[in-house]
């Protein structure tokens, strides 16, 4: 007699078998009954099967269909208790849940989220495999898995953080940083600071800072992070230290370090003081000013600039003439935090500086003093600056500053720049200084532009407007030729109806007609670019 068989397959089993949901198992559904001929059906009294039911095929849960016919199981269960069919379909979804982990798919989440009690077989298996798509995608759902109470979670991040590939160890950090209640043994996020990986060693250190670990063992491993041969470790490691330590006990080690011959000890003690600033660190940092290697050079005067006190600005300005590029750029954004009045003077000088680089820092800078004409004075000028990237940061200051002045010589300066991202730069400084104003000269310059500059026009003039026209000039055009404009009495411009407060716009640019809808200048422009 012939019959089908049901290999029984555990989940976890399939899942290593890499063949969920087709482990030799048959649905019912998917098993056809042919009765030999003549034989009663067993849906009828007096059928075969029911002649049998003390037989041995009944004691085996089988009914017979017929003498040469196959035998089906009737409610067969796995070893759980679980109807076949329906853990065959259990399989088959955690089958596809992997499979979407494994590819990387944006929906692998959900995916395995919805398999219930199987999700977390699937994680498991998706760690062990050490698949950078499929471990790392299955790290981001341990937060959602313990918080469905799930407690084996902890178990799998801390065998996620010593595996063999770093992206995995990375991800792990920072779910535990993400996740207050998967929080890692302190002591293996400390040896992490030792990992052969840079940006391991850094996550690391920001690990400890991020769980505020102010234990003797966690500022020693700080600490020593900040002499690392990689600059991306020595800032994080700093950051740590100033943050979680204190100059008791660690200055004197760090002076040591600034008489060391590699200059990236000395650049890292001189960052690590600068983040701590305790005053009895600050004359070591005066005489890392003058440093023969302009990295420790720099970093001292960013250092300096933290103290952002009398002293600094005496101890910045004649750096501001150092011969070492990098060394004038960081004496420059170091004038950002003093008192503005005991600077502007040297943000000004600044701006004459033969390299664009240092002048761009200065135009950055000059955003602390929106009060002073010169200011604005000296910005305009900046903007016919042989450098573009000196113009578009003048032209971000601007409309940080939001001065009404600025809107003419921006407007001006639109139609005469030649570089795509200045154009975009401007295009967000005039719908900052004046939104209304800027609506139909916005709608001019949508014809012809382009790329980010075009993104930009269209992005803001939907947002302003409220309303979502498509990227076609002429259209643009005709709405606002149909919308109402603002009556005038004696020169003056009425409001638009609805206008907040009552309260006039601005008044247009010459030959610039009024927008009907005025919006507040507090409004930011829309720095999102939106598809047409």
């Amino acid at each position: 007699m012939r019959r089908w068989t049901f290999e029984m397959v555990s989940l976890s089993a399939a899942l290593a078998l890499g063949a969920l949901g087709s482990a030799g198992c048959r649905k019912r559904s998917d098993v056809q009954v042919h009765a030999a001929p003549g034989t009663p059906s067993p849906a009828e009294p007096g059928s075969a099967a029911r002649a049998a039911g003390e037989g041995a095929e009944a004691a085996s849960g089988a009914t017979v269909d017929g003498t040469e016919g196959t035998i089906e199981p009737a409610g067969a269960t796995g070893g759980d208790g679980t109807d076949e069919p329906v853990k065959n379909s259990r399989e088959a979804m955690a089958a596809a849940a992997y499979d979407a982990l494994v590819i990387g798919d944006d929906g692998a989440g959900l995916k395995v989220l919805a398999l219930g009690d199987d999700a977390y077989a699937v994680v498991e298996q998706a760690i062990q495999s050490e698949n950078i798509l499929a471990a790392t995608g299955a790290l981001e759902l341990l937060p959602d898995l313990s918080r469905k109470g799930e407690k084996r979670v902890i178990a799998l991040l801390m065998t996620s953080v010593q595996s063999t590939v770093a992206a995995i160890r990375l991800t792990a950090l920072d779910v535990s940083v993400r996740a207050p209640d998967l929080k890692l043994p302190l002591e293996i996020v400390q040896k992490l600071i030792a990992d052969a990986e840079l940006d391991v060693r850094a996550t690391a250190c920001d690990t400890l800072l991020s769980y505020q670990d102010r234990s003797p063992a966690s500022v020693a491993a700080v600490f020593a992070g900040i002499s690392d041969e990689s600059d991306v470790v020595r800032a994080a490691c700093s950051d740590a230290f100033g943050r979680l330590g204190t100059a008791t006990g660690h200055i004197e080690a760090l002076a040591k370090m600034l008489e060391s011959d590699r200059a990236h000890v000395r650049e890292g003690a001189t960052r690590a003081l600068g983040d701590l600033r305790a005053p009895e660190g600050y004359e070591l940092l005066r005489g890392r000013l003058s440093d023969p290697d302009p990295s420790v050079a720099a970093t001292a005067a960013a250092a300096i600039g933290r103290f952002a006190n009398a002293d600094a600005v005496r101890d910045l300005e004649p750096i501001l003439k150092d011969e070492r590029r990098g060394v004038r750029v960081e004496a420059v954004a170091a004038l950002m935090r003093p008192p503005a009045e005991l600077v502007r003077n040297l943000v000004y000088e600044a701006l004459k500086d033969r390299d664009a680089t240092v002048r761009l820092e200065a135009a950055a800078v000059l955003v602390r003093f929106p009060d002073d004409p010169e200011t604005t004075i000296r910005l305009h000028a900046l903007l016919r600056d042989e450098e573009a990237s000196v113009r578009e940061i003048t032209t971000i200051t601007l409309g940080d500053l939001r001065n009404p002045r600025s809107f003419g010589p921006l407007l001006a300066r639109l139609t005469e720049e030649t570089e795509e991202q200045v154009r975009a730069a401007i295009v967000l400084a005039l719908v900052a200084i004046d939104p209304s104003q800027a609506v139909p000269h916005l709608i001019d310059r949508l014809e012809g532009s382009k790329g980010a500059e075009q993104t930009q026009i269209i992005a803001n003039l939907r947002r302003v407007t409220g309303e979502s026209l498509p990227l076609d000039a002429a259209k643009w055009k005709a709405w606002y030729a149909a919308q109402p404009k603002p009556a005038t009495d004696g020169g003056g411009v009425a409001p638009p109806e609805g206008a907040p407060g009552g309260a006039a716009p601005a008044a247009p640019t010459e030959g610039a007609p009024a927008v009907p809808a005025p919006v507040p200048a507090s409004t930011a422009p829309s720095t999102v670019p939106e598809a047409p």
